[in-house]
């Protein structure tokens, strides 16, 4: 099969390190595997390449109506069996530019509406046209289905199909690798520090206000602890400031832009995901994967990524409560107890098992276009 991935950037991201998953296990599978991103820094590209997918830029940041006949252009010349398009730009592009022999394919990867900074009529409106040009619609957790159910994105749940995230191993993090941390952070053996964490893109929806007042808190009952924050963007400053302000500085540590940010999690005792939305949460199975306890918000797919009994909830408006449960993790008991459960739960989400489910998706969607034509 011949699979073209149109995405917004393949940039460092939650949906494009999904990606880079999935386009691998496809190529695996004997698939030839196409990705085209349409603007960013490229910051996976040459992690595609590695793979075995060819990444082509000739639409890259370039103006809008010139993309739209680039790619046209491209799938007049190249023959795909399934376009799939990610994310919402791309999404547009890829329905306006679709010839009448492709079949395409659309995932929607957060909980947002279709455009975010667009009129809720503009986006409603824009989301329609996409998905009149649709095959198959795929979200990546129930509550995302739910919310476009919500909004009127969706008549009925039935018209999106749930593929959860997978995570490989080849995403597990390096627990040798040197990092450029604080001394007190380096050898859990020589120290007493407790360090929470978190990976994130410091913006407002991922909430790291609430994390760095919640640690503030905790540093009264629990002054052997420190927190890391990896990630980077346009809140850096201003919560730098206000760490500064709370007066834990010097307990606080951003490590900046990090290409290979899951590498941080072997230096952390609990993972801590405050996100306001938060569509699925890649770094939640990553932060499994290293058999770590989970503090995430009660928010739209948070809840099933964790099910039942991985994990410890709380609302992302209570900061109290988000440090309650952030003490409780320094309990060696009950580290332990969530440790076992990250080691469980992961064990559900296998980058095999999505690109099968995606696969008989892409099956499908061919048989019904061949019907119809």
């Amino acid at each position: 099969m011949r699979i073209l991935h149109v995405i917004t950037t393949i940039d460092v991201g939650g949906a494009e390190v999904q990606l880079l998953s999935l386009a691998q296990k496809q190529a695996e599978e004997g698939n030839l595997v196409s990705i085209m991103p349409v603007k960013g820094k490229l910051e996976l590209a040459e992690r595609f390449a590695d793979i075995g997918v060819e990444v082509s830029l000739s639409v890259v940041d370039k103006n809008p109506l010139l993309q739209l006949f680039l790619l046209r252009k491209y799938l007049k010349n190249n023959i795909f069996d399934i376009v799939h398009a990610h994310l919402p730009r791309a999404q547009l592009l890829a329905a306006y530019a679709k010839r009448v022999d492709n079949t395409l394919i659309i995932t929607r990867h957060d909980a947002m509406p279709f455009f975010v900074n667009a009129p809720i009529w503009l986006s409603l409106f824009l989301w329609r046209r996409v998905q009149k040009r649709t095959q198959k619609i795929i979200t990546i957790s129930s509550a995302i289905r739910k919310k476009m159910v919500e909004r009127f994105e969706l008549r009925t749940e039935a018209e999106a199909l749930v593929v959860y995230y997978g995570i490989s191993e080849s995403r597990a993090p390096s627990v040798h690798k040197n990092l450029d941390l604080p001394p007190t952070f380096l050898n859990k053996s020589n120290r007493t520090m407790f360090v929470f964490g978190t990976i994130a893109r410091l913006i407002d929806e991922k909430n790291i206000q609430a994390l760095i007042r919640g640690f503030a808190l905790v540093r009264i009952k629990c002054p052997e602890s420190s927190l890391i924050i990896v990630g980077y963007g346009p809140l850096l400053e201003s919560l730098r400031n206000l760490a500064e302000d709370l007066g834990i500085s010097k307990y606080v540590y951003f490590t900046g832009k990090q290409i290979n940010a899951i590498d941080f999690l072997s230096k952390m005792d609990t993972f801590v995901l405050p996100s306001r939305t938060e569509g699925f949460g890649l770094v939640l199975l990553e932060a499994m994967s290293t058999n770590l306890p989970i503090i995430a918000s009660r928010v739209d797919g948070i809840p099933e990524v964790l099910g039942d009994n991985c994990g410890l909830l709380f609302d992302p408006k209570d900061i109290d409560g988000l440090a309650r449960l952030m003490l409780s993790t320094t309990d060696p008991a009950i580290n332990l107890s969530l440790r076992s459960a990250s080691a469980k739960r992961i064990k559900q989400f296998s980058i095999a098992e999505s690109e099968r489910k995606i696969r008989d998706i892409y099956t499908n969607a061919l048989t019904e276009f061949k019907l119809d034509h």
